[in-house]
Order: structure tokens, then C-alpha cells, then sequence
């Protein structure tokens, strides 16, 4: 199984949702993860070395001209996962699992 796990910003949010990420990797032990967090966050995974990051430039999502084309970047970064789960709850977080064409999208 290949999971993707979104929580784009806000270091305190990240941490409180490692729990939550250890326990599925406890229940998946054979699954693929990736967690798809800004650029300034992903020291935040370093330690969880069976969490693969996906990087979302900061910058070009506060910019209108670019947000976009930085949804789609992600996008095809995890165009082949089977599952993304949805921490954040907001709509740039909701697009990159739709613009993937991920089949199973939960919490968007």
C-alpha cells in the first residue's frame, strides 16, 4: 500500500500529528509512506527515516501566479499513491490528492 500523508504548515500541528502517522506505520508496517509539508517543516521528518517527505515550496504557494503550478509539481510527485489521508483540512491541502488522481482521498 502506498500512503500519502498531508499536513502542509504549522510546526506545532505537524508534531501533534506524528502520533498519528507512527500509529499507521505501526498498523502498516509494509506500506509506503510519504508526507507531502512545506519546505520549512521538513527538518520535522528527519528523525521518522520510513517517512519519505514530498516538498512543498512555500513561497510559490503564497503567490497566486505560482500556487498553482506548485499544486500540480506536488501532484505528480504522488500521482501513484493509492491513499492520502488529509491532516490539514483546507482546500490547498484537498487539491493535491484531487490533481493526482489519487483513488482513495480521505479527509479532504
Amino acid at each position: 500500500m502506498d500512503l500519502v500523508l498531508l499536513r502542509l504548515s504549522a510546526l506545532g500541528d505537524i508534531l501533534r500529528v506524528m502520533p498519528a502517522w507512527a500509529n499507521l506505520r505501526e498498523a502498516f508496517p509494509e506500506a509506503r509512506f510519504r508526507a507531502v509539508v512545506e519546505d520549512r517543516h521538513a527538518f520535522l521528518l528527519e528523525p521518522l527515516p520510513w517517512l519519505e517527505p514530498v516538498i512543498v515550496r512555500r513561497k510559490r504557494l503564497s503567490n497566486p501566479l505560482s500556487a498553482l503550478p506548485e499544486l500540480k509539481r506536488v501532484a505528480g510527485l504522488i500521482r501513484d499513491a493509492e491513499v492520502s489521508l488529509d491532516f490539514h483540512g483546507i482546500l490547498k491541502a484537498a487539491l493535491i490528492p484531487k490533481l493526482a488522481a489519487i483513488p482513495e482521498r480521505w479527509g479532504d
